[in-house]
């Protein structure tokens, strides 16, 4: 019952982190349909030239972005943290409540990410040349600050949703015959969705090496370039959030049972309760059986 009891504990702290990641690949759907999408129409300058539409869209653009790379970082050391089974100390990080300060304080740090350029003057500009907005500070020494602080974190929590990943695969490949036999109910829908997360964190390697290199090429190259970043976030937001509630039967019972009104039950609940039926049944069974032989 104890070994259930932490079992179930582990399970039901997964599916809340990516519910997080599902939050802001939705968002980022949105800024992309809103702010993105127009641009290619040609209506950039007719409707969308005010400072405050260019101020919302640098925010919730950097919120977005930063909220997905934060968020599949969680989701993969999460997963690290269930399949590293012999470290009990990385396990009680991700157990409840405690995981939902965790979740909290990534959501802090990334709002305060998303908010620093703005109050630092910050925006964005449609620049004809490069076929797309660009970032643009007051002055050249705040831009380089900023640019400078936000590549810093990118690639250092790019390192470590790489670590994590890297360990989790080791982790399954060596555990893959102990998996497969004891826990094949849990870890089958649990790692699709962590490939879900590398394909998603892929994307955003990909997107992230775009955003470097395209400075350096002239105006002619740079078309290309920016045509092609914004291609993988119009892939990455408008395929990958769908993904994780077609592909994940549990994930959508666990979802749906969050909402009173649909009547379900959590599918880790579920199975808490059918494991704590069984002794019950039995001695159901005894009683009767005993009463008929009287």
């Amino acid at each position: 019952y104890a070994r259930h009891r932490q079992t179930y504990s582990i399970q039901g702290t997964f599916y809340p982190v990516v519910v997080g990641l599902i939050i802001f690949t939705t968002l980022n759907t949105i800024v992309q349909a809103v702010f993105v999408a127009p641009e290619y129409a040609h209506v950039i300058q007719i409707v969308f030239s005010s400072s405050s539409y260019l101020h919302v869209y640098l925010f919730l653009d950097m919120l977005s972005n930063y909220g997905i790379l934060g968020f599949s970082t969680l989701v993969a050391a999460n997963r690290f943290s269930t399949f590293n089974m012999g470290v009990s100390c990385i396990q009680e990080i991700f157990r409840r409540p405690r995981l939902y300060f965790i979740i909290a304080l990534v959501t802090l740090f990334v709002s305060l990410l998303a908010a620093t350029p703005a109050a630092l003057g910050c925006t964005m500009l449609h620049a004809e040349t490069a076929a797309g907005y660009m970032d643009v500070c007051p002055n050249e020494r705040i831009a380089e600050g900023v640019k400078t602080g936000l590549a810093a974190t990118y690639y250092v929590v790019c390192l470590a949703s790489a670590y994590f990943y890297v360990r989790t695969y080791w982790l399954i490949k060596n555990q893959r015959g102990y998996l497969i036999e004891k826990e094949s109910h849990r870890t089958a829908p649990e790692i699709i969705i962590l490939k879900q997360a590398l394909v998603i964190f892929g994307l955003y390697i990909i997107s992230l090496v775009l955003s470097t290199i395209l400075p350096l090429f002239p105006s002619s190259h740079s078309i290309l370039l920016s045509f092609s970043l914004n291609f993988v976030s119009l892939l990455l937001s408008t395929v990958y959030p769908g993904l994780f509630l077609v592909s994940a039967k549990d994930m959508r019972r666990e979802v749906s049972s969050w909402i009173p009104l649909t009547g379900s039950t959590s599918c880790w609940r579920g199975k808490q309760r059918v494991g704590s039926a069984e002794p019950m049944t039995s001695r159901y069974r005894m009683s009767m059986s005993s009463k008929q032989s009287e």
